[in-house]
C-alpha cells in the first residue's frame, strides 16, 4: 500500500507552481493501483483504509491541510521541517499500528 499525504505544498511553494502532480489519482490508476482518496485528518477513515485488505496494489491519497489543528490561518509551505506538537490522532495511529510497521 502506498500512502500519499496530499497537502498541495512543497518546501518552497505549492506543488502546482513547482512540480504539478495533478491528477495524481489518475496517474496512480494508470500504474495499475486501486486508488482511494480520503480526508487525511479523519482518524477513522485512515484506520479503515489501513485495515482494508482488498487484493492487489493500492494507494491511499490523504487530502490534508498543512498545520491542521495546530496553526491558524493560511497554510504555509515554510512550516515544513518545523517541529509541531503531534495531534492525538497521530499518536493513537502510531500506537495502533506500531507492531505492523
Amino acid at each position: 500500500m502506498i500512502i500519499v499525504d496530499l497537502n498541495g505544498l512543497k518546501g518552497f511553494g505549492t506543488t502546482a507552481d513547482m512540480a504539478d502532480i495533478n491528477p495524481l489519482a489518475g496517474k496512480l490508476r494508470n500504474l495499475g493501483l486501486h486508488v482511494d482518496g480520503i480526508e487525511g485528518h479523519d482518524c477513522q477513515a485512515i484506520c479503515q483504509a489501513l485495515e482494508d485488505h482488498r487484493p492487489g496494489p493500492r494507494a491511499v491519497i490523504l487530502k490534508t491541510v498543512k498545520g491542521y489543528g495546530v496553526f491558524y490561518g493560511k497554510p504555509r509551505a515554510k512550516l515544513r521541517g518545523h517541529l509541531t506538537p503531534r495531534p492525538p490522532c497521530a499518536r493513537s495511529l502510531k500506537a495502533r499500528y506500531r507492531s505492523k510497521l
